[in-house]
C-alpha cells in the first residue's frame, strides 16, 4: 500500500509578479520517495502574453513621460537612480518589465506612485509641469491679471468712485491671483 499525501499550496510557478494576475491552487502530491509533482489550474480565458505586453508598454510610457517632464536625460536619470543607462533604455523601449525595487526607485525620482506601476490599466496622466515652468506661469498669470485690472480701471472714468470700491476691487484681484496660484502649485495625489 502506498502512502500518498496531498497538500494545497500557493505558489507562482516562477512567473514574475507583473505577469501574474491570479493564482489558483497547486496540488502537491508527495510520493513515498518524496518526489513532488505540481499541477496548476489556470483561468483559460486569461491572455498572459497580452497583459504582459500592455503592462510593459504602460510602464515604459510612464517612465519616459516622467523623465521628459522632469527634464532629465537618460544618463542623468541613471546617475540619480543608480540604474544603468542600458537598463533605463530597455525599460523605456518596453523590452523588459523592471523589478519592484527598480520600479520603486524610478517612481520616487520621477514623481509618481509605485502603485501606478503595479496597475493593469494605463494611468491617466495629468498635465505636469516642472517647478521652473510653474514659477514662470505663476508670474505670467499674476502680471496678466494685474494688467487686465489696471486696464479695467483706466477705461472707466467713474470707477472707482470711492476708496471702498477700490479696496474691494483690489481684494477681488488678489483673491483671483491667489486662486490661480493655488491651482498651479497644488500637489497632485
Amino acid at each position: 500500500m502506498r502512502d500518498v499525501g496531498y497538500w494545497m499550496r500557493d505558489t507562482r510557478c516562477g512567473i514574475r509578479d507583473a505577469e501574474w494576475p491570479v493564482i489558483r491552487v497547486f496540488v502537491v502530491q508527495m510520493t513515498p520517495k518524496w518526489l513532488a509533482r505540481y499541477s496548476c489550474t489556470f483561468d483559460g480565458s486569461y491572455n498572459f502574453a497580452m497583459k504582459s505586453k500592455q503592462h510593459q508598454q504602460m510602464i515604459s510610457s510612464l517612465v519616459k513621460e516622467g523623465r521628459l517632464a522632469r527634464g532629465y536625460t537618460q544618463k542623468e536619470l541613471s546617475e540619480l537612480s543608480n540604474i544603468s543607462v542600458r537598463s533605463i533604455q530597455r525599460i523605456e523601449n518596453g523590452e523588459i518589465i523592471p523589478r519592484n525595487y527598480t520600479k520603486k526607485t524610478l517612481a520616487g525620482i520621477l514623481g509618481f506612485s509605485f502603485e501606478d506601476l503595479q496597475k493593469d490599466e494605463p494611468v491617466k496622466k495629468s498635465f505636469a509641469i516642472s517647478r521652473d515652468q510653474k514659477r514662470i506661469f505663476s508670474a505670467g498669470i499674476s502680471v496678466v491679471i494685474l494688467l487686465l485690472s489696471w486696464a479695467f480701471i483706466a477705461q472707466s472714468p467713474r470707477f472707482p468712485e470711492t476708496e471702498f470700491e477700490f479696496i474691494l476691487f483690489s481684494a477681488f484681484v488678489l483673491l483671483l491671483i491667489t486662486i490661480f496660484l493655488v491651482i498651479i502649485w497644488k500637489k497632485r495625489s
